[in-house]
């Protein structure tokens, strides 16, 4: 088990998550607004 590779997924899954969340949450919020407007 070569841990200098899991560390580079980890960092890299680390940089992506907030993101892909925090454009689910904008993505919902923005529907959201359209469906009560």
């Amino acid at each position: 088990m070569n841990l200098l590779p899991n560390m580079a997924i980890f960092t890299v899954y680390l940089g992506i998550i907030p993101r892909f969340m925090m454009g689910m949450q904008a993505e919902q919020q923005s529907h959201y607004k359209g469906v009560v407007s």
